[in-house]
C-alpha cells in the first residue's frame, strides 16, 4: 500500500477545489449568456407586439392572433404591455378593454 504524504493530499485537495471553482465559473458565465439572450429575445418580441397592443387598447382594434399568448414569452409580453397601459391610462374605456382581454385570454392560465 502506497502512503501519500500530507503535501500530496493537500495538493490533490487544492486541485479539486480549483476544478470545482472553475466549473462553477463556467456555469455562471454560460448561464449569464443564456439570460442575456433570453432578455434580448423578450425585448424584441415585446417591441413587435407593443404596436398591436397599443392599437387594441387605445383605439379598440380587433384582437389579432399574434396578440393571443401561446407560450411563456408571449404571456410575459402581454402581461408587461397590459400592466404598462393599465398603470399609465386614466381612461375607464382603456381599463375595460385591458380587463376584458385579461379575462378572456389570461385568466385560464392563473386558474390552473
Amino acid at each position: 500500500m502506497v502512503m501519500m504524504s500530507a503535501i500530496q493530499i493537500v495538493t490533490i485537495l487544492v486541485c479539486l477545489v480549483f476544478l470545482f471553482l472553475l466549473l462553477m465559473y463556467l456555469y455562471l458565465v454560460l448561464n449569464n449568456v443564456k439570460i442575456v439572450k433570453q432578455r434580448k429575445q423578450f425585448a424584441t418580441y415585446l417591441e413587435t407586439q407593443e404596436s398591436t397592443g397599443l392599437q387594441y387598447v387605445l383605439h379598440g382594434a380587433a384582437v389579432t392572433t399574434e396578440m393571443i399568448p401561446k407560450n411563456e414569452r408571449s404571456y410575459r409580453s402581454v402581461e408587461t404591455i397590459g400592466s404598462r397601459y393599465f398603470c399609465l391610462a386614466k381612461d375607464v374605456e382603456i381599463h375595460t378593454r385591458i380587463s376584458e382581454f385579461t379575462e378572456q385570454y389570461l385568466a385560464a392560465r392563473y386558474k390552473k
